[in-house]
């Protein structure tokens, strides 16, 4: 039976061919390729996350960009180059496939790629898979080029993440007093002022939330803060909540503006953060320290200096515990205080809080392009 994509570039009409992967892909030796060094006489090193599992394979860098590099057996991961660089013969594999444009079967394998399955072995898996492709090579070429292109608005977006987010760690530093200081290296105009300090319980009040689990989470009901998600979804101000519960009696709600930190976390550096919670009547869960500052103290400036600086080192030196650390409200009254005058913090506050938001945007952003890529391989390939 004929099969062709729901969705195709104008003029191609042609059904689409079915073989087998072990048929199509041919793998080749590091030994087959040479390539002239840059003009600064060096060549660029895959990375696959943080860290080069790339280098050098008997001095001869890789320089065929028709082909596809697949780290090894146990991964589904692809690289698709664009410049020479170093390959390794250990646990990586060089592919190409007959008739197939570079950027067309990189993005082929992509559709087709095995979904990470412990210590399997990826690439027989993948051999023994049947694939549907067009031998039509300006189908191939516009399908290619438009990934690739697709690739680099992504590649494009992930930079911007990144640099704001070095941006906002670099600031954190320059904008807060280092160690033994009252003056941060860096201040907004105007303000020239030494800050002062006071233990944390000298100007604030603390509670505690009540109750609640993730076991309790239903689709729909009355929003509510678990402490867990203080470390995988929220920012600096908590506007948004994507987490509802069945509301109990004896439930703690927030009245807004509202510092809270985590009273249980996995180690005593990742513990030391808080949020503030902008809305009335959202649920404060158990486990949750909850910080009620005075007049002389802006919330969003306290979670800044909770969650860095020389605050955010006292209190991981408080966290106890071994496999789970805890950190208490008797321990959050003994943190000294670095604050400037209350002109200042709102400064800083309100600085910091746009850089989250153009931080969640540009996230955003990027969440949609996956979405979109994701999608579209679904649509334009059979």
């Amino acid at each position: 039976m004929a099969k062709v994509p729901k969705l195709r570039f104008p003029g191609f009409t042609d059904a689409w061919e079915q073989d087998k992967f072990a048929k199509v892909l041919k793998t080749h030796q590091f030994r087959d390729y040479l390539a002239e060094p840059t003009e600064k006489g060096k060549y660029k090193i895959i990375q696959q996350g943080d860290k080069p599992v790339v280098g050098y394979a008997n001095g001869k860098p890789f320089k065929d960009f028709h082909k596809v590099i697949l780290f090894g057996d146990h991964t589904v991961s692809l690289y698709n180059p664009l410049q020479p660089f170093f390959v390794a013969t250990d646990g990586v594999k060089i592919l190409s496939a007959d008739g197939f444009d570079g950027d067309y079967l990189f993005v082929t394998l992509e559709c087709y790629k095995p979904k990470p399955q412990g210590y399997k072995r990826h690439f027989t898996i993948l051999k023994s898979r049947d694939v549907w492709y067009t031998s039509n090579k300006d189908e191939q070429e516009a399908i290619g080029t438009f990934f690739r292109q697709l690739d680099d608005l992504l590649s494009l977006h992930r930079r911007k993440l990144e640099a704001v987010a070095n941006l906002k760690k670099s600031l954190l530093q320059k904008m807060f007093p280092k160690n033994g200081e009252v003056v941060p290296e860096v201040r907004f105009p105007g303000f020239t002022d030494a800050w002062e300090q006071r233990k944390l319980g000298e100007v604030a009040d603390f509670s505690k939330g009540n109750g609640y689990s993730k076991n309790d989470l239903i689709q729909d009901g009355s929003p509510v803060i678990l402490y867990g998600r203080l470390y995988t979804q929220y920012e600096i101000v908590i506007t948004e909540i994507d987490t509802f519960v069945e509301r109990q009696e004896k439930s703690v709600l927030s009245k807004g503006g509202e510092v809270i930190v985590p009273a249980s976390g996995e180690t005593s550096e990742n513990i030391a953060r808080a949020s503030v919670v902008e809305n009335k009547g959202i649920i404060l869960g158990g486990d949750l320290n909850i910080i009620n500052v005075n007049k002389t103290i802006d919330p969003v400036f306290l979670v800044l200096a909770i969650s860095n600086g020389s605050q955010q080192k006292e209190l991981s030196k408080r966290a106890q515990g071994k496999s789970i650390v805890h950190i208490r409200n008797s321990d959050l009254q003994q943190v000294g205080l670095l604050y400037p005058t209350m002109d200042e913090q709102s400064a800083i506050g309100t600085f910091f809080r746009q850089l989250d938001d153009l931080l969640s945007l540009h996230r955003r952003k990027l969440e949609h392009l996956k979405s979109l890529k994701k999608a579209l391989l679904q649509q334009m390939f059979v």
